[in-house]
């Protein structure tokens, strides 16, 4: 072990290798790397059904091979992504960097699937399909960063610490909704990103775009409330300026919309990130008897 150590200390990755004391539990973006795998394994099946259910034994015996060669690269890649968080402090930043650049290019094969060999698919993806998925990359990877971002990590201490666990629970599950309803809606606009990337957008298409990470950051926000007993005013500034871009962005495409809902999001990450900067992790402080949707101020928001 130390000699290897000595081996990798030649380079700059040093700094990157787990310790003797760091924890061996998944961490956050190595399971999100395993959802876009799922997705990625998901198209693999769409593909193998078309080619199974054709009338042509030659068709079906043809779509068990290329099933086979698609199949390759993508475990290849997990494996390869695998042994990097096993080797690697998935809490670093160049691995969760690593992680999610290789979970991007994994998210782009998944959706080239369809296209592959030319047949029946669309043959290739088009430049304003490589920026829909890059915004919903970039948009799912911000969601995941924002509700993680300290209240996410302690929610199960705050529930622990708190006079009335139970309604203190309740009310974090009832945030979860309301940020699973925004998850959905979200996904329904970058659905009509990739569809309609141009053009003019419509009211219910902007609802779903925009709609759908303020719902998201109005369910933060209670979770917020729920584990510090305060909600940090830029949620309310990001609802505010998504919530209000609808009129300016009806003449603009989707893809513009969906850029712009990114770019808000990624405020409010990079606020987040500089609020930490240098600072202790907070303990949770839970909102016992104020664990409502009434949104009295009990503490000063940080």
């Amino acid at each position: 072990m130390t000699g290897d150590r000595r081996r990798w200390g030649r380079g700059r990755a040093v700094g990157l290798l787990r310790s003797e004391q760091s924890e061996q539990q998944a961490s956050y973006v190595e399971l999100f790397f395993d959802l876009v795998m799922v997705f990625a394994l998901n198209r693999l099946v769409a593909f193998a059904v078309q080619g199974a259910g054709s009338a042509d034994a030659t068709i079906r015996w043809a779509s068990v091979g290329r099933v086979l060669l698609l199949f390759v690269p993508l475990i290849w890649t997990w494996t390869i992504t695998a042994y990097i968080t096993a080797r690697f402090d998935p809490k670093a930043s160049g691995t969760q960097s690593s992680i999610l650049l290789t979970a991007f290019a994994m998210l782009v094969m998944g959706t080239a699937l369809t296209g592959a060999f030319g047949g029946g698919g669309r043959g290739r993806v088009s430049a304003n399909e490589i920026l829909g998925l890059l915004a919903a990359f970039l948009t799912a990877v911000l969601l995941w960063r924002i509700y993680f971002h300290r209240a996410g990590v302690v929610l199960g201490d705050a529930v622990a610490a708190a006079r009335d666990p139970a309604e203190v629970g309740r009310f974090a599950g009832s945030a979860h909704l309301v940020m699973i309803l925004g998850i959905v809606a979200t996904s329904v606009g970058h659905g009509i990103v990739q569809t309609h990337p141009t053009g003019q957008s419509y009211p219910p298409w902007l609802a779903m775009i925009l709609g759908g990470p303020a719902c998201f950051l109005l369910g933060r926000a209670a979770l917020e409330r729920a584990v510090f007993a305060r909600v940090s005013p830029r949620r309310w500034v990001g609802i505010a300026v998504l919530l209000a871009a609808g009129v300016p962005l009806l003449p603009a495409p989707p893809l513009v919309a969906a850029t712009a809902a990114t770019a808000v999001l990624f405020g409010i990450a990079v606020a987040d990130s500089r609020r930490a900067a240098g600072r202790p992790p907070e303990a949770p402080h839970p909102a016992d008897g104020e664990a409502t949707w009434l949104w009295r101020r009990h503490r000063p928001a940080t």
